[in-house]
């Protein structure tokens, strides 16, 4: 559910970004502008369930991975991880998902 909200978010700033990547529009105003005016706001959700359907996968690779690397770190060193060595079993779970 996580991922489905998050992309509420992230597609219609992708969608922005790139239009403007694209040269489509020089300024971010005018990409957004631009895009209510030929789409809509239904316009900045273009690609929305695509962008879901490939985001969902990789959530279900890289959570287990973050919490079993925290499981595991935390039995090594005999208290709960600490919130760098959280960020670290996130990055590296994030990298190998």
């Amino acid at each position: 559910f996580g991922e489905v909200a998050a992309c509420l978010v992230r597609v219609p700033t992708e969608n922005v970004k790139q239009k403007l990547q694209a040269g489509v529009y020089n300024k971010t105003g005018e990409a957004v502008s631009g895009i209510l005016k030929e789409m809509g706001p239904r316009g900045f959700y273009v690609g929305y369930l695509t962008t879901v359907a490939r985001e969902i996968p990789f959530s279900f690779i890289q959570f287990p991975i973050y919490e079993g690397l925290k499981k595991k770190w935390s039995a090594y060193q005999g208290e709960q991880v600490g919130p760098l060595q959280s960020s670290l079993c996130g990055s590296f779970a994030g990298g190998f998902s």
